[in-house]
């Protein structure tokens, strides 16, 4: 019932549904269908990105992830540690955050960006795999952990290469916040880390 739909079309990007569900309501205000402007920016988009560079777009509860036909990730999320951004002070749930990896390093080669509400999950060309969010894992026995930047994990030992990504969130009531990251290999077998 708490729904909202995000369409991306050669003139920008769209949202119709329940307002808040995954736009701010500073965004979209309305349950109509309608184009939305992000940060003075009539097509919604990135500064600088067009319809056409976007490769592809993931959408879940509070937040949007796109990963651009150049390889770079941006959020646009009401949740500030989903942003990856290390907390840049223009960060905010009415604009678009690059993924970076440290401050002035942004995450760069990406293939395909997943995630959930609260975590954010990335595959570059290289076949390195990186994580940033809440509860966070790295895949190298240590514990969960808050990183508003993207992290690299430790890939499953063993596996010869990764086809496809996605992760899932457990969330009781906002008080249980964990997430499982899974993996398709090359080898047809399929990895997972966390709950």
């Amino acid at each position: 019932g708490n729904v909202q739909l995000i369409v991306l079309t050669s003139t920008g990007l769209f949202a119709s549904g329940t307002a808040g569900a995954v736009l701010s309501t500073a965004i979209k205000s309305t349950n109509s269908f309608q184009k939305i402007t992000v940060n003075g920016k009539t097509d919604g988009l990135p500064s600088g990105i067009t319809p056409d560079s976007i490769k592809m777009m993931f959408v879940t509860y509070r937040s949007i992830i796109i990963t651009t036909c150049g390889g770079r990730g941006f959020v646009l999320s009401q949740d500030s540690n989903i942003r990856g951004d290390l907390g840049v002070s223009a960060s905010s749930a009415t604009v678009w955050s690059q993924v970076m990896r440290a401050a002035g390093q942004p995450l760069t080669n990406v293939i395909v960006a997943r995630g959930t509400e609260r975590v954010g999950f990335a595959l570059s060309a290289d076949s390195t795999i990186w994580t940033w969010g809440d509860n966070i894992l790295l895949g190298n026995s240590t514990a969960r952990v808050n990183r508003n930047f993207a992290s690299q994990m430790t890939k499953p030992s063993g596996i010869s290469g990764i086809k496809m990504i996605q992760a899932t969130q457990f969330n009781y009531y906002y008080t249980h916040n964990q997430s499982s990251y899974y993996i398709l290999g090359t080898d047809n077998k399929i990895y997972a880390l966390g709950d």
